[in-house]
């Protein structure tokens, strides 16, 4: 069983603690694909903004198409996360209208009226 070693030195990214959490997302990500004998990452220098990735996989795909596909398979799962997230926040939006409808006791149409609002402000 050969293996094949791919070293990227030098990975340069804009913001310390981003790319620190990125690449480590990268790596969980990468440890899930049962081709990769192992995969790490370290920081040269903390002062520096440099990254040394190491990447050992099985013969069949190399180290930099499984880094790929652990890329795009982080971007399609965020992508996912971010959807369910936007869907979330628009039913809670939602549940939030229905209960102030139910609050106030009376049904508002898709915009507020001043008048309703006058009213229930006094009744309080």
């Amino acid at each position: 069983m050969s293996s094949s070693i791919c070293i990227l030195a030098n990975f340069v990214w804009l913001c310390y603690l981003y790319y620190v959490y990125f690449v480590s997302l990268k790596d969980t990500q990468l440890h899930r694909d049962p081709s990769v004998l192992f995969a790490g990452y370290r920081l040269p220098h903390p002062l520096q903004y440099k990254l040394v990735i190491k990447i050992q996989t099985t013969s069949q795909p190399s180290p930099m198409q499984a880094y790929n596909l652990a890329v795009n398979d982080l971007d399609k799962e965020l992508d996912h996360l971010k959807q369910v997230f936007q869907g979330r926040t628009k039913r809670q939006a939602i549940l939030t209208r229905r209960e102030l409808r139910s609050l106030l006791g009376y049904n508002v149409g898709p915009e507020l009226r001043r008048s309703n609002c006058r009213d229930s402000i006094a009744r309080i």
